[in-house]
């Protein structure tokens, strides 16, 4: 004989099991992404009054169904790398870029003479910030050595990512760097997993350093330092198609500046990053997601910055 509450238990059990599926059912119907893309003028001001019609998205070269389109709310994080060599050019810089964050996220500062050493960790304090600059200040310069910005590029992304932020990566270089056993791959792939924005600033000339002759004779010592300068060409390979493609890749940019403009370079870049759009898009029930998008704007004479590559 059956027990009289048996039935019942069944239609729980077989509610609950509804219930759990439904989540599942619903990611296989439809997949909703969040993107952050910059819009600027002629004079490279940010833009401010965009409506979502004015935008077109498309991922894997197939229009998608906008969602959500307003200027982004969450505050943005901030991995401001420093590759001076130690030389304390970029202080003045990086301050007036700081300053121009606070209030809409927190920094974390990183400089390099050779290896990558962390000044602060990420904030929004002034004390805190202003401490990590004074540390970027002229300090002791590396004699030789290759400044290592491929490996603190790939650190800052082991951290970067928080929920709630926008991460971007923001790096200041005047050259210096040398061989690196890190893939140009691995750490696009990275700065795609964690969605962060990558934008880099070099000082004009800016070039690795060079070591050998390439009319150096053929004996031993002419042999090794070919070998040593073929490296540090690959490492300036690796380092140029991560600031190029890596930085598009993600909707930033790689500039090249002389000096003088380093304070405004810096104030424009914050104030274009600290006005983000957020867009949210939904595939279509049974579209495959593909990791190639593209975002413009159907208002003329404008400059759409977006990410050409997300992570699936």
């Amino acid at each position: 004989m059956l027990h009289p509450l048996r039935p019942t238990l069944v239609g729980v059990l077989v509610l609950c099991s509804l219930v759990w599926m439904a989540p599942g059912d619903l990611r296989a119907q439809a997949d909703t992404r969040r993107i952050y893309v910059s819009v600027l003028d002629k004079d490279s001001k940010p833009v401010l009054d965009m409506q979502g019609a004015e935008f077109e998205v498309k991922e894997g070269g197939k229009a998608v169904s906008l969602g959500d389109v307003k200027l982004a709310a969450r505050p943005v994080r901030v991995a401001l790398i420093i590759s001076d060599r130690g030389t304390g050019q970029f202080q003045g810089a990086a301050l007036r870029f700081v300053e121009a964050v606070l209030g809409h996220g927190e920094v974390a500062i990183t400089g390099i003479s050779t290896q990558p050493e962390r000044f602060s960790d990420y904030s929004d304090s002034v004390d805190v910030l202003r401490e990590g600059l004074l540390r970027i200040g002229r300090r002791a310069m590396a004699s030789g050595a290759s400044a290592q910005l491929v490996e603190a590029i790939l650190e800052a992304t082991k951290d970067i990512d928080r929920e709630g932020y926008r991460p971007a990566v923001v790096i200041m270089r005047n050259g210096g760097e040398g061989p690196t056993p890190v893939r140009a791959e691995t750490v696009r792939e990275a700065i795609r997993r964690t969605g962060a924005v990558l934008y880099a600033i070099s000082t004009t000339g800016t070039q690795g350093i060079q070591r050998g002759n390439p009319t150096t004779p053929a004996t031993a010592a002419g042999v090794a330092q070919a070998a040593a300068q073929s490296e540090v060409q690959e490492g300036m390979l690796t380092l140029g198609t991560i600031l190029g493609e890596g930085s598009k890749d993600s909707g930033g940019y790689h500039d090249q500046v002389v000096a003088t403009t380093l304070i405004p370079t810096m104030q424009r870049l914050a104030a274009e990053l600290v006005n983000q759009y957020e867009i949210t898009y939904t595939l279509p029930a049974g579209v495959k997601p593909n990791d190639r998008v593209s975002v413009s704007s159907k208002r003329k004479g404008l400059t759409v910055r977006a990410p050409t590559r997300i992570a699936n």
